[in-house]
């Protein structure tokens, strides 16, 4: 059996212990960006932000800013990464069965995407989000939108027919308010139900 964790620094690692406490594996979590020209110009440090094991223990997920990480835990080598830009992963969890993974984004800076061909905004990229992926080949299903500020977790019931998802306003004084419970059909992707903790 093993534990994932990490440890903000500037050489922030995504470290993979045995039960005997035992470093069997550390990922860097570095990002290296260049210009046009394909020099170096600068170096991103990615926190990690959740992480979850799929029910068999043979994958692991890991949230991290920008983007998802998936390990096989044989070997606990990187065998996906899905690419979030601007966002982070407050949130990722396994279904019960294993076939699906469904995580939480939040964007980085809060703001809107916008299609200026359309002159609307963009709802894939919109945040907050909550994800539903395939927990095999880690493709996208579908998404849901109705939270404002930062979904903190998120869960799969046992039967795999609901998500719910819990949002914290993370500002002392705010307009927008949300501080609630969603709970979401996966297979309608609409919104069942909403707790708001503020009423």
């Amino acid at each position: 059996m093993s534990s994932p964790c990490a440890r903000p620094s500037k050489n922030v690692a995504l470290t993979f212990w045995n039960t005997s406490m035992k470093c069997i594996r550390r990922e860097w979590l570095i990002t290296y960006t260049s210009d046009e020209r394909g020099n170096p110009n600068s170096v991103i440090y990615h926190d990690v932000t959740a992480v979850d094991f799929s029910p068999d223990g043979e994958i692991l997920a890991a949230g991290l800013s920008c983007a998802l990480w998936i390990f096989e835990t044989r070997s606990f080598s990187r065998v996906k990464k899905i690419e979030l830009s601007g966002c982070t992963i407050p949130s990722c969890k396994f279904s019960s069965s294993g076939d699906y993974l469904v995580f939480s984004t939040t964007r980085i800076d809060l703001g809107w995407c916008w299609d200026t061909g359309k002159g609307d905004r963009d709802r894939d990229l919109e945040s907050p989000a909550v994800w539903i992926y395939c927990g095999k080949d880690f493709k996208k299903i579908k998404y849901f939108h109705g939270h404002r500020r930062i979904i903190m977790s998120c869960g799969v019931a046992p039967d795999e027919r609901t998500i719910a998802s819990v949002s914290k306003n993370v500002y002392a004084v705010d307009q927008h308010m949300d501080s609630n419970v969603r709970l979401w059909d996966m297979q309608a992707a609409k919104e069942e139900h909403l707790h708001d903790a503020d009423a």
